[in-house]
């Protein structure tokens, strides 16, 4: 609200052991506009978010990414 200014954002919907998927589902999201890109993951799936991130880094693009990790 107020001054603040708004941001454009997407969440992937892949399964995130499936790096090159989300991969590419990020990078879609970054080339269609998003400021940053969220990726959801079950707590015991997120050991995978740092080899998400290195390959959306060793493409070129730097976009915030932010992981919402759902716990039981």
């Amino acid at each position: 609200g107020g001054d603040n200014p708004i941001r454009i954002q997407s969440m992937t919907t892949t399964n995130t052991n499936d790096t090159a998927s989300s991969i590419a589902q990020a990078e879609r999201i970054i080339e269609a506009g998003g400021e940053l890109v969220r990726l959801t993951t079950q707590a015991r799936a997120s050991e995978n978010l740092k080899n998400i991130n290195a390959g959306i880094r060793a493409d070129g693009y730097k976009t915030p990414l932010v992981a919402d990790i759902h716990f039981n």
